[in-house]
Order: structure tokens, then sequence, then C-alpha cells
């Protein structure tokens, strides 16, 4: 046989090619196994969480207030669904124009369920209150 040999040439061709389906077929016989390994793999991922028992997770109660002023009480009932009293109250001194912002982005783009006519009412509240406006004097 010398290198012009065109069934040699062939031959080293395709002999890796030729090794590499034998393996694939070879893995090919035995798709039961696979499908068992699989089936057995989710079996054990769906069987783990139930294993671990429910927990029961209890939060501290909420300590912090609103302050008290015109519109607390619609934003205690819009606004403390989501966000906690700290969460307001910890926010640096914005502008009014940041607050309608906020307000306009949780209704529209969150879908938080807050009327249009209530919209500006919790703005004023919380400009006057938690803004860079000064705040109600106290009675």
């Amino acid at each position: 046989m010398t290198n012009d040999d065109p069934v040699a040439i062939s031959r080293g061709f395709l002999e890796p090619q030729m090794t590499q389906i034998s393996q694939m077929k070879k893995h090919a016989r035995h798709p039961i196994r696979f499908i068992c390994v699989i089936c057995g793999f989710l079996a054990v991922i769906s069987v783990h969480p139930a294993r671990a028992g429910s927990v029961k997770i209890e939060l501290p109660p909420e300590t912090a207030a609103l302050k008290k002023a015109p519109g607390a009480e619609l934003v205690t009932a819009q606004c403390i669904v989501c966000h906690s009293v700290d969460y307001i109250s910890t926010q640096p001194r914005l502008p009014r124009a940041y607050w309608q912002g906020a307000v306009t982005k949780m209704q529209q783009k969150f879908g938080a369920p807050i009327a249009a006519g209530d919209v500006d009412a919790i703005v004023d509240y919380l400009a006057k209150n938690y803004g860079a406006e000064p705040a109600p004097a106290a009675k």
C-alpha cells in the first residue's frame, strides 16, 4: 500500500469520523438508561422540598409610624402595602417632582392600585412630610 492508494487515503481520512459515529451508536443503544437517569434525577429534585417540611417565617411587628398629617391614612392604605414606613422615612429630602415621579411610576409601571384622584393627595403628603418642602406646623 502506498501513499497514493485511494482506499488507504479514504480509510485514513474516514477512520476518525467512523470512530465518532460508532461511539454515538453505542450511546444510542441505551436510550432507556438515559431516560431512567433523567427521570430519577427529576424525582429526587421534586421530592427533596417536600421532605424539608414547611417553614414559617414571622416578621417582627411594624414599630415605625407615618407622620400624623392629612393624607397619612391614604399613604398607609396605598404605599405601606409594599413599602415599610422606614423605607419612606429614610428617603432623602427630595423635591415634590421626585415624589410625583415615584408615585406615578408605582401606579403606571408597577401596577400599584392607586386611583388617579389619589395621586395628588399622596404626593402632597409625601412632599410635605418627607420631601424638601417644609413640613406643616404641628397643631
